[in-house]
């Protein structure tokens, strides 16, 4: 089986990509804030093979508080076998971020679903005061064996409904 782990840092292409050294804000660093194209980006690996991955079915709405259930297909599209690490990205009201992955093993030209659970935290806001909370809004998705890049669409959207609500 042919394997790579993803890269748990992002390589940027240039130093002058990045803000000034005295410059403490997170504006333009890390992959949840930088909005360039790297040289590799968060969660970047290889493989001998290649894998394609399916629309992924979400529900249309949550209440406040709630939780969601993502599912999606995988498949290996190349000619042998390999593990493929899929990854969960998130972006409510603030910016995008991984909220979750799982590592699964395909022989050539098998598909396996994978399932994702996304808690009620992940779907709330991070207020002023540290608190998160859970409000109405859009939640876009993306699902892939990467970071998406700053110009790839979501791949689905979750309505979040209701009151605010408070959550761990």
């Amino acid at each position: 089986v042919c394997s790579s782990d993803p890269l748990p840092v992002t390589f940027y292409k240039s130093a002058d990509q990045l803000p000034p050294f005295t410059d403490y804000s997170m504006k333009g660093r890390t992959y949840r804030y930088f909005t360039g194209e790297p040289l590799f980006p968060f969660g970047y690996g290889l493989s001998y093979t290649t894998f394609s991955y399916g629309r992924p079915s979400v529900p249309a709405e949550v209440k406040t508080g709630g939780m969601a259930r993502v599912t999606v297909e995988v498949r290996n599209t190349g000619t042998v076998a390999g593990e493929e690490v899929a990854e969960l990205y998130l972006k409510g009201a603030g910016v995008r971020e991984l909220a979750g992955f799982q590592r699964i093993a395909l022989r050539s030209g098998e598909k396996k679903t994978v399932e994702f659970t996304v808690a009620a935290r992940q779907l709330a806001a991070v207020q002023p005061d540290g608190r998160r909370v859970s409000a109405s809004g859009s939640v876009m998705l993306w699902v892939g064996g990467k970071q998406p890049d700053a110009n790839t669409p979501p791949a689905a959207t979750i309505r979040v409904i209701g009151r605010p609500q408070a959550v761990q």
